[in-house]
């Protein structure tokens, strides 16, 4: 386990500062957590230390959204994708840049809709678990 943290929206940048030296190039990040729980905004709080400029917004219905970014001497390209709707298909061929981004880093939001494809791809994986906790201005980040 990298990092285990329980803490409001206001403290998410730290946790973020905290995880950032585990991120390479040809990172995969598996995120997972219930509706609402923060995963988008995860995104968009790593995305300002990737110096990307602009609104991050929920992939849900385009799937996947991607973003170049320069965070010292490590630049590529972000691909955020929202696996959501992917439940029932089986057309990952237009995904492909996702799973095999050996040169940025790769964020899929609900990965168990495409668990065989992040299980043949030579990224390197780490998960992100945002849980919900008994104070609902609260989550617990968990990155293993």
């Amino acid at each position: 386990m990298i990092l285990s943290r329980i803490c409001t929206i206001d403290e998410v940048d730290q946790v973020i500062k905290d995880f950032l030296p585990y991120i390479k190039e040809g990172t995969l990040i598996q995120l997972t957590g219930d509706l609402g729980s923060g995963k988008t905004y995860f995104v968009q709080r790593l995305a300002k230390f990737l110096n990307i400029n602009g609104p991050i917004k929920s992939p849900t219905f385009t799937i996947v959204k991607s973003y170049p970014f320069k965070l010292n001497d490590f630049q590529g390209v972000l691909h955020h994708m929202d696996a959501y709707r992917l439940e029932d298909s089986d057309d990952f061929a237009l995904f492909e840049d996702v799973f095999n981004n050996e040169n940025g880093i790769s964020i899929v939001e609900w990965p168990i809709f495409v668990k065989d494809e992040i299980d043949q791809s030579s990224l390197s994986t780490i998960h992100v678990k945002i849980n919900y906790t008994d104070d609902m201005d609260e989550r617990q980040y968990i990155i293993e």
